[in-house]
């Protein structure tokens, strides 16, 4: 009785130890062959008393809740390097302290796989700085616009499970951080009414692998109003599937402003599952 009961714990701890951003499915796919759930401005919430917030949560909850990709804006402010967005005066988080909490959840999730793209106002140096002295260093992906993409669980088990985009690279001497433009295409995001939305490149080559849908409304400012309006199915589904199919390609970050509200976390999954 006692050996088979060592079978069925052995199984089972192997079946939770396959899992890769929460599914077995996943481990054998291609990095740019998965869905991730992305916020926009994830840095600005409400509980940080950001005005306006573009979502409810902080960056934790938000990758406790499933959260895969993480939009996040980086400016000078008091002589250092600070995630604000547009103005440091609507609210502020000083960088070292954004990325010590990625960390704190990537040290606590060794099967999870986070992604971070930065609209980026600061030197690529001040940049490095911030991820090493977070510690944050030891999990970025260093990636070659030539190479395949690897698997999830090949990213796993060398644990390098961050992978970092950013809209404006001032130099070539970190291979970890990925000119944005080189390796993806995005939707327009400057929307005001869901009739406003395009599923047409308004930056970077849809000849590139990955593909950012911006699902979010403007007016003129984010709201939880307008969140209401595009967040839940069938709107929300609805538009992934017609991009993909308009693109020939599968939208892999979806992002939304107040996630928590609507079917994204809910949907990506179930998208998940069925690759």
């Amino acid at each position: 009785m006692l050996f088979f009961n060592a079978i069925i714990c052995l199984s089972s701890f192997e079946a939770v130890a396959l899992k890769c951003n929460g599914l077995t499915n996943l481990c054998n796919k291609k990095y740019d062959k998965v869905y991730y759930a992305a916020s926009h401005n994830s840095m600005s919430h409400w509980q940080g008393n950001w005005v306006p917030p573009n979502n409810l949560y902080g960056i934790i909850t938000q990758l406790n809740d499933g959260i895969r990709a993480l939009l996040l804006d980086t400016y000078y402010f008091k002589h250092s390097s600070y995630l604000c967005h547009g103005s440091c005066a609507l609210g502020y988080q000083s960088l070292f302290d954004g990325l010590l909490e990625i960390k704190k959840f990537l040290d606590s999730n060794p099967r999870e796989i986070i992604t971070i793209v930065f609209e980026n106002y600061i030197d690529d140096e001040d940049m490095a700085k911030a991820f090493d002295e977070s510690g944050l260093m030891v999990y970025a992906h260093s990636q070659n616009k030539s190479d395949p993409w690897p698997i999830l669980g090949q990213m796993i088990d060398n644990n390098k499970r961050l992978v970092v985009f950013t809209s404006k690279k001032t130099s070539n001497n970190y291979f970890w951080y990925l000119d944005e433009n080189d390796f993806m295409w995005s939707t327009d995001w400057d929307n005001q009414k869901p009739q406003d939305f395009s599923c047409n490149a308004k930056f970077g080559s849809t000849s590139s692998s990955l593909f950012l849908l911006n699902h979010f409304l403007t007016n003129p400012f984010a709201l939880i109003s307008l969140a209401e309006e595009v967040n839940y199915n069938p709107f929300l589904i609805d538009r992934i599937n017609l991009c993909k199919a308009e693109a020939s390609q599968m939208p892999n970050f979806i992002a939304v402003d107040f996630y928590s509200i609507g079917d994204t976390i809910s949907t990506v999954l179930n998208l998940n599952s069925a690759l």
